[in-house]
């Protein structure tokens, strides 16, 4: 049976499809939690306008809408695998038009491939990736008229400065670089100088066009002649990504020499060359960085169980990562029998300290917000927002602020943060949902987590202070000893302080929790206890059970026969004897 090139063609595309959308629907959930979270894409006229207002804005409102996707992980890796895989067809058919052979298939990869690298870094922006793929269509549409020389290089040159406006400066220098390598290469009926002097009259109207966007809008000049939103981080510069447009170029160079030198390699070699540099790019992917981010992805879907069976099977020691792990044992009533399981090292573990940015006022906010510290959590959400890096807001944030504002029974200002949600995509159910109920005057339900967080908040004034965090978590408690938790964060952080009196203090406070039986950190903390103060462990208290009295005896013995071996006490490392005495917060 003969196979058709086009057959072979559209089965290797379809390959590098699926393995770039199974590589981010499995893979990389992290980073596309982190990307729909930090944006809140509203279905208003005033929204769509000023998105539009800045240089780019077309390429930047159509990546904003695919970002949303992101809430669904099958669907947002399917619009990533979509848009890497469209740039290198669009590739292939630029080349198609000087080469047909195989190995210029191969080549077609490159761009995307670039493209791929390039997203693979959690900062930079969908945007970019859209500007390559629009700037590319564009030129491939306009390239039917490479036959009519006068009419081609006057659309495109008159195009360029639009597409500036439109799609930023990296989707401009890609509509030039696919133009240059269409006039260049394919048999338009023009001399070279020609040619030269239409590619540096499109490069000469981007320019001008950067100019009178100075002129017009209060972007810098180094921002608008970089692009706009290609990064999170507005002075970073999307190398890689302009390093894709630029190899639509090469890769075209590339077909043309192997056109003019009959250059005829086997065509599985230039597919296997593909998927090698493809693997390669996908192998650059930070799976790590992305495992710990999947922890706040969980977190945020409440799905304590992942958290902790991820923890389970990768032990981690980021206090990030730790904060959320305990979260989530305090959630499912394991924190005190489970918390020196893990390599606990230090209160940051506990509660990230304050420091603007992302990256630790967010899982403090999330523990703050399931402790009762209701203010406290509505403060660190509100600073979360104002602290991404291109000041977008945040639908996640947003829906948080109303919770807490909701939680207060401050519905004017609840209402404000509903409408803007009933704007959005996925969140639009929910906010309805809720501004029914308080235009509605409805009550929320008792067993419903707006209750529960009702009945722990403190009702009365007091001085709060994150200083004495614990003290405000005990007060938390006495006034709803249904708060468990808040019981424990307050014990166990003595406990991570190594401050033993502390922890004695708030023990009897314990009885009011009703546990079944002293948990087992806490009987750890008490016979360590007992064994700094007494000769021997006869008449220990009743409330330490007999297995971790063996246990202490045992780790007593190996203790003064390996005084100077650490690594003998290994067996001991999920205890709080351990802790004490080797831990290095």
């Amino acid at each position: 049976m003969n196979i058709r090139p086009r057959q072979i063609h559209i089965c290797v595309s379809a390959i590098a499809f699926v393995a770039i959308w199974l590589l981010w629907s499995l893979g990389y959930t992290g980073h596309m939690n982190f990307h729909e979270q930090l944006q809140c894409f509203l279905f208003t006229t005033d929204y769509v306008q000023q998105t539009l207002s800045c240089p780019g804005g077309l390429a930047d409102l159509v990546a904003r809408y695919l970002t949303q996707f992101y809430f669904y992980d099958w669907v947002g890796g399917f619009v990533i695998a979509t848009l890497i895989i469209s740039i290198q067809y669009l590739t292939w058919l630029i080349i198609s038009k000087i080469s047909t052979k195989d190995i210029c298939y191969s080549l077609s990869f490159a761009p995307a491939i670039a493209a791929l690298y390039f997203y693979a870094d959690v900062n930079n922006m969908l945007s970019a990736v859209v500007a390559i793929l629009l700037g590319l269509a564009t030129a491939w549409g306009i390239a039917f008229l490479r036959h009519k020389p006068l009419l081609f290089t006057t659309i495109t040159i008159v195009i360029t400065p639009i597409l500036y406006a439109l799609i930023g400066t990296l989707g401009a220098v890609t509509f030039v670089s696919t133009y240059a390598a269409t006039l260049l290469f394919t048999s338009v009926d023009v001399s070279l100088s020609k040619k030269i002097i239409s590619i540096v009259a499109c490069l000469v109207t981007i320019i001008i066009a950067i100019g009178i966007a100075r002129q017009t809008t209060n972007y810098q000049l180094i921002h608008l002649a970089k692009g706009l939103n290609y990064s999170r981080f507005p002075l970073m510069f999307a190398t890689s990504a302009y390093v894709s447009a630029l190899l639509i170029f090469i890769s075209a160079v590339c077909a043309y020499v192997i056109h003019i030198k009959n250059i005829n390699p086997n065509s599985m070699i230039g597919n296997a060359m593909a998927y090698i540099v493809t693997l390669a790019a996908m192998l650059s992917y930070d799976i790590e960085q992305d495992r710990a981010m999947r922890y706040d992805k969980y977190v945020r879907n409440q799905d304590w169980k992942s958290v902790i069976e991820a923890a389970n099977h990768d032990m981690p020691t980021q206090p990030i990562v730790l904060n959320y792990v305990n979260l989530a044992l305090g959630m499912t009533n394991q924190l005190a029998d489970k918390t020196f399981y893990y390599s606990q090292h230090g209160v940051d573990c506990l509660f990230m300290p304050f420091v603007r940015n992302l990256v630790s006022i967010t899982p403090a906010s999330e523990v703050f917000y399931y402790m009762g510290l209701t203010n406290i959590a509505q403060r660190y959400s509100f600073e979360a927002m104002m602290a991404i890096p291109d000041g977008q807001l945040s639908c996640r944030f947003i829906k948080r602020l109303a919770e807490t504002e909701i939680i207060n029974e401050q519905y004017d200002v609840a209402r404000k943060y509903l409408i803007m949600l009933s704007h959005t995509m996925f969140y639009d159910n929910w906010a309805r949902e809720n501004l029914s109920m308080i235009n509605n005057n409805e009550t929320y339900s008792d067993n419903s987590e707006i209750g529960r967080l009702r009945r722990y908040r403190v009702k009365e004034d007091y001085l709060c202070s994150e200083d004495e965090i614990d003290k405000m978590m005990m007060k938390l408690y006495l006034g709803c000893t249904e708060n468990k938790m808040a019981f424990e964060y307050a014990t166990i952080m003595q406990l991570f302080k190594k401050d033993l009196n502390s922890f004695f203090n708030y023990l009897p406070f314990g009885g009011r929790a009703k546990y079944n039986s002293v948990p087992c950190s806490f009987q750890e903390a008490i016979i360590y206890h007992w064994s700094q103060t007494h000769n021997d462990l006869k008449d220990m208290p009743k409330n330490v059970s007999p297995k971790v009295k063996e246990s202490m005896m045992n780790y007593i013995h190996t203790y003064m026969n390996n005084k100077n071996n650490i690594e003998a006490m290994e067996p001991y490392k999920h205890t709080f004897w351990y802790y004490y005495m080797f831990s290095q917060n």
